[in-house]
């Protein structure tokens, strides 16, 4: 196997994002570049410099309607979600390059380099129902954390014993079972014209409470670079992206990606 340098790495996800980018454009889907994607096209119009990954945002119907179509279409890349692979554990679809392996510290399965593709889902008018509705999923989310994490030498020696012993705990959970609990949590609103939405099937039960956002943020969309290339956001970035980060656009002292990788390689 020949190793991926972080040069590699990273056009190899662009390549993953553009022909997502063509697909939807040809089949009239909406996404949005979100997170640190958006955050690191706005402010270095392309990657953060200290990142490594694409994440996306697909308002449901869209996100329902990419799962059903996607997987006929690209020859190479494949689509992965609960709904399309029988041994994945995520709440949320990635796209891969399956001609690569890439491997993080967290126990799942290996999917190689990817991009992460997240579904926007039905909140309420109140902001108070909103907050209820996140938080009766952070039990869940936090079983599926304990789970899926892997204990690390970057973490303190308490820490990887509280990780060990709370292991035993969730021992007779399925990674699957708890992704699938969060994926039919997130969808069981069913009001789409709710004056929020919120975006709460990731794996970080901290974040919860700032993925409520307004549904209109997603009602327009425009184009904005991304190094070479030129991918879909929401007009209305800058509240999104003040929501989520606050003065986003002042790097911040610790300059660290947030994920878990430990090697990449070509098949």
């Amino acid at each position: 196997m020949r190793p991926i340098n972080e040069a590699e790495l990273k056009e190899i996800q662009l390549n993953i994002m553009n022909d997502i980018h063509l697909f939807c454009e040809a089949n009239g889907l909406h996404y949005s570049l979100a997170y640190g994607s958006l955050l690191g096209a706005i402010r270095h119009k392309g990657f953060i410099p200290w990142d490594d990954d694409i994440d996306i945002i697909m308002p449901r119907k869209d996100y329902d309607q990419f799962l059903k179509l996607y997987s006929n279409h690209s020859k190479l890349y494949k689509v992965h979600s609960l709904e399309t692979d029988p041994n994945y554990t995520y709440a949320f679809a990635k796209v891969s390059d399956p001609r690569t392996i890439l491997v993080e510290n967290v126990n799942v399965q290996n999917l190689g380099v990817n991009i992460d593709i997240f579904p926007l889902d039905n909140a309420f008018d109140s902001l108070e129902q909103c907050k209820k509705q996140v938080k009766k999923i952070l039990p869940y989310k936090y079983l599926y954390r304990l789970k899926f994490l892997q204990p690390s030498p970057k973490n303190i020696f308490w820490k990887r014993i509280l990780i060990k012993l709370g292991k035993i705990f969730v021992f007779p959970l399925s990674l699957r079972a708890l992704a699938e609990k969060i994926s039919t949590f997130a969808k069981s609103n069913t009001d789409s014209n709710s004056k929020y939405a919120v975006m709460i099937v990731g794996t970080d039960p901290k974040a919860t409470e700032r993925q409520i956002i307004e549904r209109n943020w997603f009602d327009k969309y425009t184009t904005i670079p991304f190094e070479a290339y030129q991918f879909k956001a929401i007009e209305r970035f800058d509240e999104y992206l003040t929501h989520e980060y606050g003065d986003y656009m002042t790097p911040p002292k610790k300059k660290t990606s947030p994920h878990t990788l430990n090697n990449v390689y070509w098949i």
